[in-house]
């Protein structure tokens, strides 16, 4: 069973279709949103990111931008 860590870890990878994730890797990644009400929410606000942000094309050409939203989630984080 996968951890919450795991999960964050490999939700772009499972989320991205170009990525290919094999079909035992998204059924573990399912099932531990079935139990986990807080990487539901991970990965719902994830997707959303991805789809405002227009994907990893929008990163690759403001390799920047990345570096800059990382750093603004651990400003939140620390925060808290």
């Amino acid at each position: 069973m996968l951890t919450c860590r795991d999960v964050a870890e490999r939700a772009d990878q499972v989320i991205d279709v170009v990525q290919d994730v094999g079909p035992w890797d998204r059924i573990q990644f399912r099932l531990h949103l079935l139990i986990c009400p807080n990487c539901r929410r991970f990965v719902s606000q994830f997707e959303q990111t991805v789809r405002i942000v227009g994907g990893r094309s929008w990163l690759e050409h403001h390799s920047d931008a990345e570096e800059q939203i990382v750093e603004k989630f651990r400003a939140i984080s620390v925060a808290k």
